[in-house]
């Protein structure tokens, strides 16, 4: 992989084929995208989400599809099992699950911020965990969004959560180097459940997140990455 100026030359990226991936939060909008980008480009791929039956398409071509709540211990480690027994091991994780709850700090339901914690910032350190016992070298690459930078109501729970998830991949990527690359993408304005009305496919998040998952730990780690490749620096 070459990196120009700053950017990563997504052309000059390693081939996802035969690579063992697993794609969480894959039953609607990005997730969904990359595990279908991961699959016509013949990766061996795992996916996961709590609504299970929605997986069925991906499971038809070929997908282990495991319907999981990454946000509870006990249904992590049964998903990594599960990926351990159908891929014999993983090349890279996508950490992909999200929600998001409208409301203001200071008036949102407790239980609308202690799920979005649970599910955008402990879920993916749940399952990276987890998955790094099944995965001697390779790749994780977090999906982060441009509101971990920037602060925006009516969603603080997800700001918060998002910026965490921000510091969790820099502070695994330096407990994992040499080993396992940690990067965060930040996908900007894409087609989603949460954001039904954007004009961006999913699918335009595909590059980078594939040009990570085959770089592997000789690849870029601890950044953070927008679409086309150029780096979200951390403090802006």
């Amino acid at each position: 992989m070459k990196i120009i100026a700053g950017t990563l030359d997504l052309k000059s990226s390693g081939k996802a084929a035969g690579l063992r991936v697993l794609v969480t939060g894959a039953s609607s909008g990005i997730g969904r995208a990359l595990a279908e980008g991961f699959l016509s480009d013949k990766a061996r791929v795992a996916v996961c989400a709590r609504r299970g039956p929605r997986l069925a398409s991906l499971k038809d071509r070929g997908a282990a599809a495991f319907r999981a709540d990454v946000a509870k211990p006990a249904e992590v480690e049964a998903l990594i099992r599960g990926v351990e027994k159908a891929l014999g091991g993983l090349d890279a994780l996508i950490n992909n699950a999200a929600i998001l709850r409208h409301g203001r700090l200071t008036e949102q339901p407790i239980d609308d911020w202690t799920e979005t914690l649970q599910t955008d910032l402990a879920a993916p350190f749940l399952v990276a965990r987890a998955a790094t016992r099944i995965m001697k070298r390779g790749s994780i690459v977090n999906i982060s969004s441009g509101l971990g930078f920037a602060p925006m109501e009516p969603y603080g729970a997800y700001c918060v959560a998002k910026a965490g998830l921000n510091m969790l991949t820099r502070v695994l990527a330096l407990e994992w180097q040499g080993r396992i690359a940690v990067n965060a993408v930040n996908p900007g304005i894409a087609r989603t459940e949460m954001n039904p009305t954007a004009p961006n496919d999913p699918a335009s998040v595909y590059p980078i997140v594939q040009a990570l998952a085959a770089a592997g730990p000789e690849g870029p780690t601890g950044r953070c990455f927008k679409k086309d490749g150029s780096e979200n620096v951390w403090d802006r």
